[in-house]
C-alpha cells in the first residue's frame, strides 16, 4: 500500500545504522532527520528530501479540509424536508446508517514542537530534541452525536482504535545550532494518513450528514527515541513567536 511506504523512497538507498554506533548528531540548517518504518532513520539534505516528496506527489502540510471553513460542511439534514416531515418519515421507514469515504490522503503534518524556543543572542547556540512532547491519533467530527458510530466503524474496518499517543522520552539524541541573532526550535513534521468522509444517519431523503476525518500516525523507535514516522528539523525565525516552517500560525 502506498500509504505504508511514503518515506521508504527517501530511505531505500540508505543503510541502517547500528544502534551501537549511534552518536548524538548535530542537524545542520540545510538538513533534516527522517524517521521511516522499522526504525529506519537518516539525516539527508532538506532540498533532496523535498524533491523526493515532490517526485512521489506527497503533500507537505495538511491538505485542505472542510473544517477549514465550517460553513462548507454544516449540513445536518439531506434534502429539504422540514423537522415535522422528517419526523413523520422516520415513523414509516427504517433508520439507515452508513459511511461514505473520501479518497485517503498521506501527508507531512504541521510543525510539532520538540524543544523549547531558544534565542541565540550574543552568539550561535545549540538546542536539542527534548522529552515530554506528545502527539496522538485522532478523530474529528462535525457533529458529536455520531462520533461513537464513526469511531466504531473505522476501528472495525481498519483495525485502529485512534487512541494511541506518543511522548518523546529521549533527550539530546539530536541537536541543532541556532545562528546568532535568531530564534530557533526543534520541530517534528509527522507523517499522517488521513481517512475522511461522511456518516449518513437517518431515513433516505432526510439523513443527517456528519463530516469526519481520522488521522493516523505510525510508530518509529530508534535508540530510545520513540516517536512517529516523519521528520525532525530546526525551524528558525528573526522574532518570537517563531513562524511555523510548515503550516500556518506560530511555534511557541
Amino acid at each position: 500500500m502506498y500509504a505504508l511506504s511514503l518515506l521508504s523512497a527517501v530511505l531505500a538507498a540508505s543503510s541502517l545504522v547500528s544502534s551501537a554506533t549511534l552518536i548524538p548528531r548535530n542537524i545542520e540548517a540545510d538538513e533534516i532527520l527522517v524517521f521511516g518504518a522499522n526504525g529506519r532513520h537518516e539525516i539527508v539534505k532538506l532540498a533532496d528530501y523535498h524533491a523526493e516528496l515532490a517526485r512521489t506527489n506527497t503533500t507537505i502540510g495538511r491538505p485542505k479540509s472542510p473544517f477549514d471553513d465550517a460553513s462548507s460542511w454544516e449540513s445536518p439534514i439531506d434534502g429539504d424536508g422540514s423537522e415535522a416531515n422528517s419526523t413523520d418519515i422516520e415513523k414509516r421507514c427504517t433508520n439507515v446508517r452508513l459511511i461514505v469515504r473520501n479518497k485517503d490522503s498521506d501527508f507531512l503534518d504541521w510543525d510539532v514542537p520538540m524543544s523549547s524556543a531558544f534565542h541565540a543572542t550574543a552568539s550561535a547556540g545549540t538546542i536539542a530534541v527534548t522529552a515530554g512532547y506528545s502527539i496522538s491519533d485522532s478523530i474529528s467530527v462535525s457533529s458529536s452525536v455520531d462520533y461513537t458510530f464513526i469511531k466504531d466503524v473505522l476501528s472495525a474496518s481498519v483495525g485502529i482504535s485512534y487512541t494511541k499517543q506518543w511522548t518523546s522520552t529521549y533527550a539530546a539524541a539530536y541537536t541543532s545550532t541556532v545562528p546568532k541573532g535568531k530564534w530557533g526550535m526543534m520541530v517534528s513534521n509527522p507523517r499522517v494518513y488521513r481517512r475522511s468522509g461522511y456518516a449518513k444517519v437517518g431515513c433516505i431523503g432526510s439523513q443527517r450528514s456528519t463530516y469526519f476525518q481520522a488521522d493516523q500516525h505510525f510508530s518509529s523507535d530508534y535508540k530510545g527515541l520513540a516517536w512517529v514516522q516523519g521528520s525532525i528539523s530546526l525551524c528558525t525565525s528573526n522574532s518570537y513567536p517563531i513562524k511555523k516552517c510548515i503550516g500556518s500560525g506560530y511555534n511557541h
